[in-house]
């Protein structure tokens, strides 16, 4: 089979998704120290980031076991 073969789009989007959480959960920190927001809502926008996250990586990790999985790895 060929190794050049590339994930698959849904793959990537769910990578991209996962790794877009974490400026989110850094914006909500900064905000919390310049007193925009509080610390209630840093949290909340926190963990609901990092499950996002949690959940868009296990689907990308689905995607590439099915994309080696096609593969024949």
């Amino acid at each position: 089979m060929n190794r050049e073969k590339k994930v698959s789009l849904a793959g990537k989007l769910h990578l991209v998704i996962s790794l877009l959480c974490v400026p989110v959960a850094l914006g909500a920190i900064v905000a919390l120290h310049y007193e925009m927001i509080s610390r209630l809502s840093m949290w909340s926008i926190f963990l609901a980031c990092m499950l996002v996250s949690r959940i868009e990586f296990k689907k990308f990790q689905k995607a590439l076991v099915r994309h080696r999985a096609l593969d024949g790895e």
